[in-house]
């Protein structure tokens, strides 16, 4: 969906993600592979793998935040992926 996006409206998209440290959320589910919105599941996740970027992004600091990616130095992009700077 996002690439259809992309195309359709360019530059005034923009990407919200979101990385966990551990946690619960729930999620659609699947039948035979594709979404089947009439099943909601619980997803319990945690913790990230000592120095992934979900564990990374978990000690600098508050609980929430917002992590603007557009202007990042060095030729990365968020589309190429940031976490092999590290």
């Amino acid at each position: 969906m996002g690439t259809a996006l992309e195309r359709i409206i360019g530059d005034r998209h923009i990407l919200i993600g979101f990385a966990s440290h551990r946690g619960e959320f729930q999620a659609r589910g699947l039948n035979e592979g594709k979404p089947d919105t009439s099943v909601v599941e619980n997803v319990t996740v945690g913790p990230a793998k000592p120095g992934s970027v979900d564990s990374l992004l978990s000690d600098v600091g508050p609980p929430l935040f917002a992590l603007d990616l557009r202007k990042l130095r060095g030729g990365l992009t968020p589309r190429r992926g940031f976490a092999g700077s590290f």
